[in-house]
């Protein structure tokens, strides 16, 4: 369940968000990482930003009960070795619920199908402070937006068990980001009404989990609160058998294909 409190952290996240730290962010990118401009890296690897860089003195006071400023701003992605920037190529922003982010093997295949990049950040699993572990997720989808040619219509936010219960908060906060989302094994309704209703009503949501999932009942209800609150794209994907882990990627790949109708 949601406490209030997390609505509150939210809240802050989104004011955080909406103008300094991206722009910081672009400089950044832009001034370490233009190799990525020009060669644009295929492959699983690692990227670091130091925290200063990210974020200025004002900022950084804010989020110092998480973040000191020399710490380092880690996340895992994934591009597939067949990216063309001529054909701009989705996001899937991954929220974890241990401390890495990195790309399940075996579904590197069909990201590489889908024509999307992963980006997942570390040390940002169950038990860190929410504000963390959503402007990660945030500025991991705008830091591959700077690097990649991007179809901003194709970014999305996913994650699994408590990650996936973020994933449903960061989507709702951030509708004009996030395009679509997929749930799995977790997934929160929200407290407030979102902000941008018409836009939350646009995008594409995905509740993915397993009959034997603890968390399958507590899925399907929010999925029908979801269709009760006039959520018109909504699709509910039930594995029979399935419990409280990753999904194949033959059924993952279901629900990218109902985001990308």
């Amino acid at each position: 369940m949601v406490e209030p409190w997390q609505s509150d952290c939210m809240t802050h996240v989104k004011r955080i968000w909406r103008y300094p730290s991206l722009c910081l962010l672009c400089l950044v990118i832009q001034s370490h990482n233009r190799v990525y401009a020009e060669e644009f890296r295929t492959g699983s690897f690692s990227i670091e930003l130091p925290a200063h860089e990210v974020f200025d003195d004002a900022e950084a006071q804010k989020f110092d009960h998480f973040l000191s400023r020399d710490k380092l701003i880690t996340w895992e992605v994934h591009v597939p070795e067949n990216y063309q920037p001529e054909r701009a190529a989705g996001v899937l922003t991954y929220i974890s619920p241990t401390r890495s982010g990195v790309i399940p093997q075996d579904w590197k295949p069909l990201i590489s199908e889908r024509n999307l990049i992963w980006v997942g950040a570390n040390r940002t699993g169950n038990g860190q402070p929410i504000e963390k572990r959503s402007t990660y997720a945030v500025l991991g989808a705008e830091l591959i937006s700077e690097m990649y040619m991007v179809d901003r219509e194709r970014i999305y936010v996913t994650g699994f068990s408590g990650g996936g219960r973020m994933a449903s908060m960061v989507v709702l906060e951030f509708p004009e980001l996030f395009k679509g989302a997929i749930f799995i094994c977790g997934v929160n309704f929200w407290i407030e009404k979102p902000r941008q209703m018409e836009l939350t009503k646009r995008n594409r949501y995905v509740f993915l989990t397993g009959t034997n999932d603890f968390n399958y009942q507590d899925t399907r209800n929010v999925y029908s609160r979801f269709r009760k609150a006039g959520i018109p794209n909504i699709k509910f994907l039930g594995i029979t058998g399935m419990g409280h882990r990753l999904p194949t990627a033959r059924r993952y790949g279901q629900a990218i294909a109902y985001l990308d109708a």
